[in-house]
């Protein structure tokens, strides 16, 4: 069985890629069931899991822009419960003498963290929205907070332009892509601290570039990627790559002359974490006209 070689372009979404410094944005909404329901969510929607709250890892440099344009009109904020270790600046976005930090109904507020540690977050008019930010990595400076914008200043989800790196193709049907070195995650075993979780995806879209497939996706953690592409309701695999991702949401270009005749495909993800956890497969598929 011939496979088709597949050389990948990555381009970083929202800011860079996850390591110290890079500057990353991530973003959490405000979601709202109506009167009795409310929660802070990691995806932008409208009604809340059972017991929801947000949670995420980032690096150090990173910021977390909280978006309550899905508010309703009602008031909401994103104060500081708690952090470990001990964080001054952000203990003091909490509740003050004069009222209660930040409270907006619509806009956006941000923090960027420049320490390691755990950061607790809740709405100081609905104590049940809640979540925690899990920053990891060397501390770097941080610009000086900017606690609120104006709704208008939302913060776009998608760049007009991203950097694309090329790689080199291989003449193997595996092609193996390492854009940049700050992409590589480590060998299996090489953290410091344990992890068992999984890699998971979401928001998973393709779509036909000249090249073959642009591909977009969320990813919880960085992880190394296999793409793999096959007719939908075929087992034959057409085409295959690899390559090293950062966490948050990523856009990829599979370049391959097997997705260019019509028909419909079927993508598929698998992912594998610096300790060798391995996610369940993600797919979705790929129409060419």
């Amino acid at each position: 069985m011939a496979a088709a070689v597949a050389a990948l372009a990555v381009a970083g979404i929202i800011g860079g890629v996850g390591v110290a410094g890079a500057r990353e944005n991530r973003t959490i909404f405000s979601v709202e069931n109506g009167i009795k329901d409310k929660c802070f969510s990691n995806t932008e929607k409208t009604t809340c899991e059972t017991g929801e709250r947000a949670d995420l890892t980032i690096r150090t440099g990173d910021t977390v822009v909280w978006n309550f344009k899905n508010a309703n009109g009602m008031p909401h904020n994103a104060a500081s419960k708690s952090s470990t270790p001990a964080n001054k600046a952000w203990n003091e976005r909490g509740p003050k003498k004069d009222g209660i930090t930040d409270i907006q109904a619509g806009g956006t507020t941000s923090w960027t963290f420049g320490e390691e540690g755990e950061y607790q977050f809740f709405c100081s008019v609905h104590p049940t929205m809640v979540g925690t930010i899990t920053v990891e990595g060397e501390p770097v400076e941080t610009p000086e907070p900017t606690p609120t914008e104006e709704p208008e200043e939302t913060p776009t989800e998608e760049p007009e332009e991203t950097p694309t790196f090329s790689a080199t193709p291989s003449p193997s049907p595996r092609a193996t892509a390492s854009p940049d070195d700050h992409l590589n995650t480590p060998a299996p075993g090489k953290v410091a601290k344990a992890d068992t979780t999984a890699p998971r995806f979401q928001q998973l879209r393709a779509k036909t570039v000249r090249e073959g497939a642009k591909l977009n996706f969320w990813i919880s953690e960085p992880a190394t990627l296999q793409v793999s592409a096959r007719r939908k309701g075929s087992k034959r695999t057409l085409t295959t790559a690899t390559l090293h991702v950062g966490l948050g949401t990523r856009s990829v270009v599979l370049r391959s002359k097997s997705l260019r005749a019509k028909g419909t495909y079927t993508i598929e993800y698998r992912a594998v974490d610096a300790m060798a956890n391995k996610s369940l497969a993600g797919t979705t598929t790929l129409k060419v006209k």
